[in-house]
């Protein structure tokens, strides 16, 4: 028989903020939000539903009447910054490590001059609106820093961290219109006077310094926290403005609204957030909303939940068009081509496995950023599905010569055939004049060799812990990622060959060393957009532990585009990874927010981090004093996900065998314009 009273282990804690209050004298030019409410409450349902035993706190300011002069809720349930404050306390105070925290905020949001130096100089630090603590008729604003404190403490102390912001990201957008539904509340002075931030209670330049190890180059010492410990999914980039949707009598935070939807239609709170993520960008996009869903952090952690499998698909958004056909968000950018075949995705991984190469989709056209589809069948696609890549017919551009030496030819042209997508030929019947990327010799059955286009051994592969007599997949999947890898590697758009491309006045792109030596990207002799280069005046040299400085001028005036800002780092292990840690970073053009009387400068139209490079340590127990890295840079004018091109470390193939993908009316943007730059850099041991 149980005891009546047991010790309660608090596994999930949910603290969801709805804040949509304007104080009354403000009210006629800015008024209160309809949807903030709603929105918690709608969330707060879904939790309620699927996480038992969830602690849940809910802070919210209802205006019932238009001309109150403060919100109905008690003190104690007021969504106020000294509440918010004291239960983000609270939660790391009670939170044992691996204790998953779910933060939600749907409100306001504005800019304060830059506290910290990860701000940015021009657009200044996100502030979240509260009400002021003690006086329910003022507003406080809960300043970057103050959040990223307690972010910090979480994560440091091992807390799973999900931030959700239904609110504009920054102040970097010109709001002349005073149009209501958007969540942006102007700047005020005499607010941030009256409220100044609380003693040890915000990041301190110490606590930004105290970051984790790292290994190659990294832009870790530009992170308020490591982004490996935590996401956040925010309503818009900083050249973009929130806003509230109505559906029926009720008005919701976009985000908020569809968030709530993608949990009902998973069954639950959860899923992997690079799902939901491409759900929800494909939502936002089919209704024709003109902002984009940002997510930083981990994208591979799960939405406050363990991962209960490995499931490492990534999925692309699948919308449909003004004119209700199919369109895959990737392109000739990101590799994909004409007959391509994708795999159905849904965000609920319970029905995935059984949708997995059921509904399959044939790309029929392959435009820059966007693909048309075709549905191979009769299925019916809801809105807001994902899919997977099947085949990647652009690896066949590298064909490989397999010379095999052992008894096994059945086994290994069946591993062949199971992969369409590369270009396998044997060498005893290879097709003449065929020049081949990747030479690959099978000599026993525990060793193998891949030699590159000019047969040069490719050093640091993973050996073989299968018999390549029976088992011909762990080798070709190692091919595979090696092809997947040149390929990114030789992305360009040959458009930009063109001098009087307009496209190529719109940004420029360096290096700077801590010399003040300037690098620019490509190759010195055949030009900025040429993809590979072994010229050695066009190679980057950065001693071990030293910094790179990377600078993109988007050089567009004010009226003109923004430009996407995608990052990668292609390292020394074969892997490519995402170094901005979040889909895309948005740089406005110059002086794009000059009449803001809080921002009398404008915009700068610059992006401008360091990345510190470092000699790996698992290359310097080898011997060896260097490191070759690829900085590969994308740039668009229309928000689009290049998350199909990252690569995890090769010898992970070890770990992961088996698991890698899948065998077998929507805004109207003016272009698809893209580039994509690449910078080679040797880091050296001095």
């Amino acid at each position: 028989m149980l005891p009546k009273e047991q010790n309660v282990i608090t596994t999930h804690h949910a603290l969801l903020i709805g804040a949509g209050f304007t104080p009354k004298e403000r009210r006629e030019e800015w008024p209160a939000l309809k949807g903030c409410v709603q929105d918690v409450r709608a969330i707060k349902e879904q939790l309620t539903k699927s996480v038992p035993g969830v602690s849940i706190r809910m802070l919210t300011a209802s205006l019932t009447e238009p001309d109150a002069s403060s919100p109905v809720e008690d003190e104690g349930d007021l969504s106020s910054h000294s509440n918010v404050m004291s239960s983000l306390e609270m939660i790391t105070l009670q939170a044992a490590p691996s204790t998953f925290v779910y933060i939600h905020f749907t409100g306001h949001g504005t800019a304060i001059a830059p506290t910290s130096k990860f701000s940015s100089n021009s657009t200044g630090e996100l502030a979240l609106v509260l009400i002021a603590g003690g006086d329910a008729t003022k507003i406080q604003y809960l300043r970057g820093s103050e959040l990223a404190f307690w972010l910090k403490k979480m994560v440091d102390k091992g807390l799973k961290v999900t931030l959700v912001l239904d609110c504009c990201a920054s102040g970097s957008v010109v709001r002349d219109e005073k149009d209501p539904s958007v969540r942006y509340l102007p700047y005020d002075s005499t607010v941030d006077a009256a409220y100044p931030p609380t003693p040890g209670q915000s990041l301190s330049l110490e606590d930004e310094a105290t970051l984790p190890p790292f290994r190659g180059a990294s832009m870790r010492s530009n992170w308020l926290v490591s982004p490996d410990g935590y996401t956040v999914l925010t309503a818009c980039g900083p050249a973009e403005v929130a806003r509230e949707l109505q559906v029926g009598q009720q008005w919701y935070g976009v985000l908020s609204y569809f968030l709530a939807r993608a949990f009902i239609n998973c069954g639950r709170v959860g899923g992997r957030q690079q799902h939901i993520y491409a759900h929800l960008c494909a939502r936002f996009r089919e209704k024709g909303v003109r902002q984009t869903p940002m997510l930083y952090g981990n994208k591979r952690l799960c939405f406050f939940e363990d991962a209960n499998r490995e499931d490492d698909a990534i999925p692309i958004s699948i919308m449909k068009n003004m004119d209700q056909n199919l369109q895959l968000g990737a392109g000739q950018a990101q590799g994909v081509c004409q007959g391509d075949k994708f795999a159905l995705c849904s965000i609920n991984p319970r029905k995935r496995d059984s949708e997995q190469n059921s509904v399959l989709f044939e790309v029929i056209r392959s435009g820059a950023l966007m693909s048309d589809l075709n549905i191979l069948g009769m299925a019916v696609v809801q809105s807001g599905m994902t899919a997977t890549a099947c085949t990647r017919l652009s690896l066949r551009r590298f064909p490989i010569l397999l010379d095999l030496q052992l008894p096994c030819r059945d086994i290994w042209e069946r591993a062949r055939q199971e992969r369409p997508s590369l270009d396998v030929q044997y060498s005893d019947n290879a097709e003449p004049g065929v020049s081949f990327s990747f030479h690959v010799t099978i000599s026993a059955r525990d060793s193998y060799e891949i030699q590159d286009e000019l047969k040069q051994r490719i050093p640091d592969l993973p050996a073989s812990q299968y018999d390549l007599q029976e088992n011909a997949g762990y080798v070709l999947d190692i091919v595979e990622h090696l092809a997947k890898f040149k390929l990114v590697e030789n992305l360009a758009n040959g458009l930009l060959a063109n001098p009087a491309h307009p496209f190529r006045k719109s940004f420029s792109v360096h290096l700077v060393n801590a010399a003040k030596k300037i690098f620019y990207p490509g190759c010195s002799k055949l030009g900025p957009f040429h993809p590979t280069c072994a010229h050695a005046e066009c190679l980057v040299e950065v001693e071990d532990g030293d910094e790179l400085t990377l600078v993109v001028q988007n050089k567009e005036e004010k009226g003109g585009r923004d430009i996407y800002f995608y990052f990668y780092n292609m390292g020394s292990c074969w892997e490519i990874e995402n170094l901005l840690h979040g889909n895309h970073y948005v740089i406005p053009p110059r002086s794009s927010n000059k009449d803001d009387k809080d921002f009398e400068n404008g915009t700068s139209g610059e992006w401008k981090q360091s990345i510190q490079n470092i000699v790996p340590r698992e290359i310097k127990d080898k011997g060896k004093q260097n490191c070759d890295d690829i900085f590969k840079i994308f740039l668009t004018v229309q928000p689009t996900s290049f998350t199909l091109l990252e690569l995890p470390e090769i010898g992970e193939l070890t770990k992961r065998h088996g698991s890698s993908e899948g065998r077998g009316s929507s805004p109207a943007f003016d272009s698809e314009d893209w580039a994509a730059l690449s910078f080679r850099v040797r880091t050296y041991v001095k």
